[in-house]
This record gives C-alpha cells, structure tokens and sequence, in this order.
C-alpha cells in the first residue's frame, strides 16, 4: 500500500468510529444558583422562569419573581438579584421594598459580603470583570484589568 494513503485510511477510520459514538445526551437549564438562607428555613434557586423559593423539607415550593440569579442577604431579610436584563436590585425577602442598584444592562452574578454592606458582581464582557458597589454609600470599585 502506498504511505500516501496511510492519511487517508486513518481520516476514514476515525470517520467511522466517530459516527459509531452515542450522541451527548441533551443538556436542558433546569435549576441553578441554588443558595441557603442564613437561617437555614428557605432555598432560593433559579428555573428558566424565574427565582423560586422552598423551604429546607422540601415543601411549600413558591416562585418569588422571573429574574435569574439570586443570594441572600447575611441577616437573611433581603435578597440580590440579577435579572435576565443583566441588572441587579435589592429587595426584602416579602417582596417589598425594591431597590435597583446597577442597571447598566451587563452586570450578573451578584454576591453579599459578609458584613451586608457590599455586593459584588461580575461584567463579563468588561475588561477587569468584576466589581463591587456599597449599599450603604454607593461607593463602586473593580479589579483593574491587566494583560489581555
């Protein structure tokens, strides 16, 4: 057999196992972002419609708005959320009191500090990507962005 062939007999045979392979099973977004409140009663998580409550027995499932991300607050009376608009608003854990604290249309991922007093967030498509904003003075800073 001449060694030019050799490619081409390899390029068929890995053709042939490849197409022989069980496809990836489909992935489907069903619950994520999962976080404890402090006392340890309530579950917030998010479903493709939004953030829902249960409580820690795995009763009493209620959904709590049609936003995308969430954490509790230390003390557990308020909640950050990110909405699939990319902006994130503060708001009690009885759905009043809504405070919007970034809406510049690209931030996510909103975390509290452990003293209450800052939430921190990520831009992913921003140079330096994350950031942090006080709630108390709306003091903002970020991580330089260094490199490429």
């Amino acid at each position: 057999m001449p060694e030019r062939l050799i490619p081409f007999i390899l390029l068929a045979a890995l053709l042939v196992i490849t197409a022989c392979e069980k496809p990836p099973p489909e992935l489907k977004f069903v619950e994520t972002e999962a976080t404890w409140s402090p006392d340890g009663s309530t579950i917030a998580y998010a479903k493709p419609d939004g953030i829902w409550f249960i409580d820690a027995d795995g009763t009493n499932e209620r959904k709590f708005s049609s936003d995308m991300q969430v954490d509790w607050s230390p003390d557990g009376e308020r909640l950050v959320i990110a909405t699939f608009g990319w902006n994130i608003y503060l708001i009690d854990k009885d759905s009043t009191n809504t405070e919007w604290l970034i809406e510049d249309g690209k931030s996510n991922t909103p975390a509290w500090s452990p003293d209450g007093k800052w939430i921190a967030f990520v831009r992913p498509f921003t140079p330096g990507g994350l950031f942090w904003k006080s709630i108390e003075t709306d003091e903002f800073g970020g991580v330089p962005h260094v490199g490429g």
